[in-house]
């Protein structure tokens, strides 16, 4: 499994370019072009770097993250965030973003990876109805682009959220 993982591991930091974003992201994803939430990888390669005590796989795993934070608005809304419609993303994808974020941020012990997260948090959660419901699609404004909901997403952000407050106590 080791070596398995270190070949996946090597992929991964192998296909990133100079400023720490994915060269390839798939069959249906143009070479070349920004995928943010691409930054959950980053997750694993730092796990994976500090399994084999190897700095090279968390020091890319951190610039993949400075890449992803690079997208981030000062809203908390994250460029170039969806498999198709990046002017309006799925909350799937940004729940990846985040988790990705997050969990670097707390294994590198990077306080601005963690606020990052809040911004967006903080921003996206108010937009949940009393009822629990969250638009599955946002736009740049932080605004319902579409009429349904996206349950990987909304379970996405939950974990998220209930992992920064495990990480913070804040409740707001």
């Amino acid at each position: 499994l080791l070596s398995a993982a270190r070949r996946a591991a090597d992929f991964l930091v192998g296909d990133l370019d100079d400023q720490g974003y994915f060269k390839t992201n798939g069959a249906f994803v143009s070479a070349g072009e920004v995928k943010t939430y691409t930054c959950l990888c980053a997750w694993a390669i730092y796990r994976f770097g500090e399994l084999v005590q190897e700095d090279r796989y968390k020091i890319a795993a951190v610039a993949v993250i400075e890449a992803a934070l690079r997208q981030q608005q000062p809203n908390g809304w994250f460029s170039h965030n969806c498999l198709s419609h990046s002017d309006m993303p799925l909350t799937h994808t940004i729940g990846y973003t985040l988790q990705g974020v997050l969990e670097v941020g707390l294994l590198a012990g990077r306080a601005d990876f963690i606020d990052a997260v809040r911004r967006t948090a903080d921003a996206v959660l108010p937009r949940m109805s009393s009822d629990g419901y969250l638009p599955g699609r946002f736009s740049a404004d932080w605004e319902p682009a579409g009429f349904s909901s996206c349950l990987t997403g909304s379970a996405q952000l939950a974990i998220v959220s209930y992992r920064l407050f495990e990480q913070t106590g804040a409740t707001k």
